[in-house]
């Protein structure tokens, strides 16, 4: 019987415990349908990504409403399952946390390389709708969807980057410009490839128990 406790520990993530978790499908639903806390749901969405479990897309796509890491934990895991559709759909129609954590899970799928050219037509168009929004005086994300089109190297980029810095004043221009220099020439946003497609404990690190 799967036991978030026993995958934390002082609310922290047990590595060790996570990776070598196995779980029926059927019980690490439930398990994550009932974690409320964001360090047991975290631990169990991160076995759900490790183990491949797809039966588990519904509830890690209501986890990417979560403010807490359990949210970007069911982002990281997400991206390793066959949640591309659903995923760039949650992000159309979620809020702030649901596009943060959706933009993140798309930049970790490109990452991987499992990203199908639909990512890059759809973070364009995110893009334009995140100016929007910023246009509107709400809360812009730009920066965070034009993220996996930097990984991929995906044309245009740039000139994306300049509509991002010229239409949201509140947006994260140190970030912006890292991009701008990473896809200058034609080329890609390799650190972050690196970084994303590394070992899920260094993603996590803040919450890992040392």
């Amino acid at each position: 019987m799967l036991n978030a406790q026993d995958l934390i520990r002082d609310g922290k993530l047990l590595p060790e415990a996570i990776e070598h978790a196995h779980a029926d499908p059927g019980e690490l639903v439930k398990a994550l349908s009932g974690a409320g806390d964001g360090p047991s749901f975290a631990a169990l969405a991160l076995v759900a990504g490790l183990c491949g479990v797809q039966q588990a897309l519904p509830a890690l796509l209501a986890g990417l409403s979560r403010e807490d890491h359990g949210g970007k934990a069911a982002a990281w895991a997400l991206a390793r399952l066959d949640s591309e559709r659903a995923v760039i759909d949650a992000i159309a129609g979620g809020g702030l946390d649901v596009r943060e954590n959706g933009y993140y899970s798309l930049s970790v799928r490109a990452a991987l390389g499992k990203a199908s050219p639909q990512v890059a037509t759809a973070m364009a168009e995110r893009v334009a709708a995140e100016i929007a929004r910023a246009k509107q005086k709400m809360t812009g994300l730009g920066e965070h969807a034009l993220r996996p089109l930097a990984i991929l190297g995906a044309p245009g980029t740039d000139a994306l980057i300049q509509q991002v810095l010229e239409a949201d004043p509140y947006t994260d221009k140190f970030e912006l410009q890292r991009l701008r220099k990473a896809v200058a020439d034609g080329s890609r946003d390799q650190d972050s490839q690196r970084e994303l497609a590394g070992p899920w404990v260094a993603l996590f690190a803040d919450h890992v128990y040392a």
